[in-house]
């Protein structure tokens, strides 16, 4: 029981140090999403995810009347729920995905950003594994999804065209 309360203390501060740099790395350009993968001693991995408003739900601002509150509720339920139907590790790694947190920042005027972080323990390593993206099924107005992972020696970013298709960490 120790051992998972310091597990679960480490992810917090890896997700917000992950969270921190994809905040910082996070350009507002419609259309654009980042992903910051890291994957800490090949059996943890802790994803950040920022996608402009627009890009997530059609809109900027906070929701208003009934049809944004019901997109806007869909989205975060989507992102909440499901989020490693859009981010896909292969089954033979065996991951078990923590609770994402999901917030949507609107302090840039005008524009809003929601922001994604999760972490992941797998019973194998995810190191050299392939990694299927999933997000233009739920995100068509996404032409590009950024992923930057990093490893505990590298460091690389990939461009997912429409944020589907798949990558070797």
């Amino acid at each position: 029981m120790k051992s998972c309360f310091s597990i679960t203390i480490l992810f917090a501060i890896v997700g917000i140090s992950v969270l921190s740099r994809a905040e910082s790395a996070a350009k507002h350009v419609h259309g654009n999403a980042t992903l910051q993968i890291s994957l800490e001693k090949n059996d943890k991995v802790v994803l950040a995810l920022a996608l402009p408003g627009e890009s997530a739900v059609g809109f900027e601002h906070e929701p208003q009347g009934p049809a944004e509150i019901q997109k806007f509720q869909a989205t975060e339920n989507l992102l909440k729920e499901k989020f490693a139907n859009l981010v896909q590790a292969p089954a033979a790694a065996d991951c078990i995905w923590g609770n994402p947190r999901v917030l949507v920042d609107y302090s840039q005027k005008g524009h809003s950003m929601w922001k994604v972080d999760i972490f992941a323990v797998c019973a194998k390593p995810l190191a050299k594994q392939t990694i299927r993206f999933a997000f233009a099924e739920h995100f068509p107005a996404l032409t590009n999804l950024s992923v930057t992972v990093r490893a505990e020696k590298s460091a690389s970013t990939t461009e997912i065209k429409k944020g589907s298709g798949d990558l070797v960490l």
